[in-house]
């Protein structure tokens, strides 16, 4: 403190709360003058007060996220290293929750004196999802997916498409996991995919036979009730004639997938054949038997002794017929007979003399040309001696009948007598 006298310039001896020391911190101190001299007396008292000098607080760390424990702000002073006394909304314990806290920063110091305010701002924790069954097959129930978190336990809200209900169908889900906690955030985004169950498809009906109408196949499912489409040699038309057709049936399900491929045979309808023409004469064309089929008009293809040309010549032959139709089947058997033809024969050189030789009757054929078989009185020889001889001619061919009868007659021969004596 500083001391005036009057007089003026005496020497005054001053303590401060007792001491000599003039003081240095903030305080209140008492203060005594006492004049110190020879011929002057005199005292005075007053009180000294040194204020605390004004510090600059500065908080920092305002901005922090959750993790379990308490979070504090930092401040700074200037001059550094003061002493701070923190409270936030009012309490002097930091705080662990998420939130936005009042902060208030004084200086706690002998000589300083300050302030600060500010808001603590503990966000929430950021949180690791995992999404996991996302691949997944359909079986009537909802398909859920599964979430794990780190930190663990967390409370996370799921949605398929936008919707909090997990989905059933088969199909492509975008599922979006969001954690539903005070404390914690965090999202995560995949595809649940729910493939089609499998089926077991059965063909069944695989054996028909011609009549006509479509033959279609019959297909049940396990489980059952499902649609189907099925296609014969890849086309959807059910077919109609006989044949072998290659079934592929397909689920035609949202929800359920399967398939099967068998064979459809239609087997040929029996018709029946009835054989005609069997007894012909021959002459010299090629002799068809006919056919009758039962339904009418089929294709019949014959063969007569196993070769398929129709014979021409006189005689016997096994005749078959086979129907030939795409969609009917049948046979028949019987004999095809060509009888041979009649020939006319005329007999000639009935008349004739005995000379010693063989004396023939001759036969003219109509038609021309044809072998005959001859006999005489019943014997083939041909007679020499003059007399009478029945005569029979028979043709002898392949294609030709035919006979004739007459008489030859050898007569006797002129021989001349000359008598003597």
């Amino acid at each position: 403190a500083s001391v005036a006298t009057t007089p003026e310039g005496l020497v005054v001896d001053v303590t401060y709360a007792g001491s000599a020391d003039a003081p240095v911190n903030a305080g209140t101190y008492a203060v005594a003058a006492t004049v110190n001299d020879p011929n002057y007396e005199g005292s005075s008292s007053e009180t000294l007060t040194i204020g605390k000098a004004t510090a600059s607080v500065v908080l920092g760390d305002l901005a922090q996220a959750y993790d379990g424990s308490a979070k504090t702000a930092s401040a700074t002073t200037t001059p550094e290293g003061l002493a701070i006394e923190l409270t936030y909304d009012g309490s002097s314990t930091a705080p662990a929750g998420v939130g936005t806290y009042a902060v208030a920063a004084t200086v706690n110091d002998a000589n300083y004196e300050g302030t600060a305010s500010g808001s603590l701002v503990i966000g929430k924790g950021t949180v690791s999802i995992v999404l996991g069954d996302l691949a997944q097959t359909y079986d009537g129930s909802p398909r859920l997916a599964s979430v794990t978190t780190t930190p663990e336990g967390l409370t996370v809200n799921l949605t398929y498409n936008g919707n909090a209900e997990a989905p059933t169908g088969a199909g492509f889900y975008d599922v979006v996991a969001t954690v539903d906690d005070a404390n914690y955030a965090g999202s995560a985004r995949d595809t649940l995919v729910i493939g089609k169950a499998t089926v077991l498809v059965t063909l069944a009906d695989l054996a028909a036979t011609y009549d006509g109408t479509a033959k279609t196949a019959s297909v049940t499912t396990d489980p059952s009730g499902l649609d189907v489409s099925l296609t014969y040699d890849g086309s959807s038309a059910a077919p109609t004639n006989a044949g072998s057709y290659v079934v592929a049936a397909s689920v035609n399900d949202p929800n359920y997938e399967g398939s099967a491929s068998e064979t459809l045979i239609i087997a040929k309808a029996a018709a029946e054949v009835v054989l005609g023409g069997l007894s012909q004469t021959y002459d010299g064309s090629a002799k068809v038997a006919t056919a009758a089929t039962t339904p009418a008009g089929l294709g019949v293809a014959l063969s007569y002794n196993g070769a398929d040309d129709a014979p021409v010549n006189a005689g016997t032959y096994e005749v078959t017929a086979t129907i030939d139709d795409l969609n009917y089947r049948g046979t028949a058997g019987g004999s095809l007979t060509i009888g041979k033809a009649e020939a006319s024969i005329v007999l000639g050189d009935l008349t004739q003399t005995y000379d010693g030789s063989a004396k023939a009757a001759t036969a003219t054929t109509t038609p021309g040309g044809l072998d005959v078989a001859w006999t005489y009185d019943d014997s083939s020889t041909v007679p020499v001696n003059a007399g009478s001889y029945e005569v029979g001619a028979v043709v002898d061919d392949l294609n030709y009948v035919g006979s004739a009868a007459g008489t030859l007659v050898i007569g006797k021969a002129a021989a001349n007598v000359v008598l003597g004596g």
